[in-house]
């Protein structure tokens, strides 16, 4: 059931755990929506893939990384998006979520670090889609 209907320009979405639609990384507003609406979205495969980038920081090269980071700031290319990022307690490898449109993009972005680290990229998705994909 629609509560009222908005047309957007869709680039990115997703569904937080309320069911609210995440347009452009914001919850918007809070809309009832239906289940043939949101299998529809979710079909035609709009939304960015997500990316683990796992970080393994050169010896030594920690205080350089932050250092660089304070000056010139994250330096992602157009179209890629910071989610969060966790770092283990001996501050050497850092693990990034990110929101990109190809890994040619995270490449670009990788090419701004790899003096400092070693990357690895992994494709990830959530545990609903995974669900999806084991129970077909």
């Amino acid at each position: 059931m629609y509560s009222f209907f908005w047309t957007y320009k869709v680039t990115k979405y997703h569904y937080d755990q309320a069911n609210s639609i995440r347009l452009h990384g914001h919850i918007t507003r809070r809309i009832e929506i239906s289940d043939r609406f949101r299998e529809s979205i979710a079909d035609q495969n709009w939304h960015d893939m997500t990316y683990m980038i796992i970080e393994k920081f050169h010896d030594g090269k920690q205080a350089a990384i932050y250092k660089r980071f304070d000056e010139k700031g994250r330096m992602l290319p157009a179209g890629v998006t910071y989610i969060n990022s966790w770092i283990n307690e001996t501050v050497t490898v850092c693990f990034q979520l990110m929101e990109s449109p190809s890994e040619e993009k995270l490449s670009e972005w990788i090419e701004q670090w790899k003096d400092l680290a070693d990357f690895e990229i992994v494709k990830v998705i959530d545990t609903k889609e995974a669900r999806a994909k084991t129970l077909l």
